[in-house]
């Protein structure tokens, strides 16, 4: 049986394949269905929190900060927004889409940076206040699905810590995430990439398609949640937060 209220729903993967526009599809999604949702990202989402994100995806920081260092400061952001943020959120039966949690950090320090899995766990353990995901989605990209095409990824602009780190660290996050999803199936879901998408510039039509595709396969498996959990689940209606 679930513990506590609300539904926590996380959306993971590497950087640009689509976490924020899905997110707030779902979030459009379910409250057209008469749910009250709230949509939170990680790291940041408070103040405090949001001063360490700036820390940590500064590439000026990226060789002033060891991985262990990094991975403790992210467990500070994440122990101080699951307390202010996330925890009051769900204690009001809202559900929850968030943009990245546990399972970045796993796939990002431990898989990518190389820390000890068992040290690594621990700490995710205690910053997480034992609130855990009911259900995460891992969104495979066009790079994650040929991952050699990392090799001549192009940025918008200044790459954060984790883009300047190049294609091979890149690699072994998206391994992570796999072995991740393939040691839980049943709670960590992949939403492969669609290779529906030939044009170089495809048209809002065809994006939106693509979209509402993805968004499908993700309801597929929350509506059963929805149903089975609803008596922890605020179904006032209205327009969802977002932070």
């Amino acid at each position: 049986m679930k513990e506590g209220k609300g539904l926590l729903i996380v959306l993971e993967g590497p950087d640009d394949c689509g976490k924020s526009t899905l997110a707030k599809m779902a979030i459009d999604n379910l409250n057209s269905m008469g749910y009250s949702t709230t949509h939170l990202r990680e790291p940041g989402g408070v103040e405090l929190s949001e001063h360490l994100r700036r820390i940590i995806l500064d590439p000026e920081n990226t060789h002033k900060l060891d991985a262990l260092t990094r991975a403790m400061l992210f467990g500070a952001s994440r122990s101080h927004f699951v307390a202010q943020r996330l925890k009051p959120e769900l204690d009001k039966g809202n559900v929850v889409v968030q943009e990245r949690y546990i399972l970045s950090t796993k796939a990002y320090q431990g898989y990518g940076d190389g820390i000890n899995h068992e040290q690594l766990n621990t700490l995710c353990e205690m910053a997480s206040r034992g609130v855990k995901p009911d259900i995460t989605f891992i969104l495979e990209t066009r790079r994650s699905f040929d991952m050699r095409s990392l090799d001549t990824k192009e940025f918008m602009g200044k790459p954060d810590a984790f883009e300047a780190k190049g294609p091979e660290f890149q690699r072994r996050v998206w391994h992570g995430y796999l072995e991740l999803q393939r040691k839980d199936p049943e709670n960590i879901k992949l939403v492969p990439y669609l290779d529906l998408i030939k044009e170089s510039l495809p048209s809002e039509e065809t994006l939106m398609m693509y979209r509402k595709l993805r968004l499908e396969m993700m309801f597929n498996h929350i509506e059963p949640l929805l149903h089975k959990y609803g008596e922890n689940i605020n179904r006032q209606s209205g327009v969802g937060s977002v932070s």
